[in-house]
């Protein structure tokens, strides 16, 4: 009978001296709100539902430098340098005018004859409307040249390669000109590149934000740069969404052709 009690006394004490179980840890804080988006800017009005060209089956946006035989891309060469006479000029140090018009003069030969080429397929494919087929072509030409945004990179590249077409020898202005114009064109490409990234930046920040996403807009039939004519009576230069160009960002005056450039191989655009 004391054994047992001894035995009840030493476990009672045993127990009072165990060490407690350690409190359960706090739960853990709850995880930071997400951060508050700012507040979206509104959309850029001229690129936001800016219908862009269709791609080729390369990935290209098609413009009216695709597609073209090496006469119409000399001619589009040259109506790049036309467009660059008349647009870049109010940029500091690019009055290029005088060199547009001694290159018309220098190469007026195989101007004008890819000029007479080139109004013979016209005329070949589409008959009596020829004439206004290709007026309304060289339209596009000439405000794809003009784009008010692209002037920062597209003028100096039309400078350079104005500056050193003099070194190049009549025969040779063919040769000189395809690969221009792929540099030129270049510019182009990456403008619209930029457009389509700001269409879908835009609209992956309205999704976050959980804001109603329109669809992106349908591709253009044809480039979506309307024709404006400016005072001078040449295809003005037009911002993203069609519109004209305000008046300080277009020439007041056209390059003045030589005596010997005439009708097509003078310095005025659209011709």
């Amino acid at each position: 009978m004391r054994g047992g009690l001894v035995v009840a006394v030493t476990c009672s004490v045993l127990a009072a001296c165990a060490t407690p179980a350690p409190p359960p840890p706090p739960p853990p804080p709850p995880p930071p709100p997400p951060p508050k988006l700012a507040e979206l800017e509104p959309p850029h009005p001229g690129y936001f539902n800016y219908r862009l060209p269709p791609r080729d089956a390369a990935g290209a946006f098609i413009t009216p430098n695709s597609d073209l035989g090496p006469l119409e891309q000399l001619f589009h060469f040259r109506s790049a340098l036309n467009v660059a006479a008349l647009s870049c000029r109010f940029i500091e140090g690019y009055d290029l005018a005088p060199g547009y018009n001694q290159f018309i003069k220098t190469f007026a030969t195989p101007l004008g004859n890819a000029n007479k080429a080139i109004e013979q397929k016209f005329v070949r494919e589409n008959g009596k409307d020829g004439p206004r087929v290709r007026d309304a072509h060289m339209t596009a030409v000439y405000n794809h040249f003009a784009r008010p945004a692209t002037l920062g990179t597209f003028c100096p590249i039309a400078k350079r390669y104005l500056e050193g077409v003099v070194a190049i020898e009549p025969d040779g202005l063919e040769g000189y000109a395809l690969p221009a114009l792929v540099e030129m064109e270049q510019v182009f490409q990456m403008h619209f590149k930029q457009i389509e990234d700001y269409q879908i930046g835009y609209r992956e920040q309205m999704r976050e934000r959980g804001m109603v996403v329109p669809p992106m807009p349908p591709v253009a039939g044809s480039e979506e740069v309307p024709a404006v004519v400016d005072a001078t009576g040449a295809p003005a230069a037009t911002d993203e969404a069609g519109t004209a160009a305000p008046a300080a960002a277009m020439p007041a005056t056209q390059p003045q052709s030589s005596a010997a450039a005439e009708s097509d191989e003078s310095a005025s655009p659209g011709s």
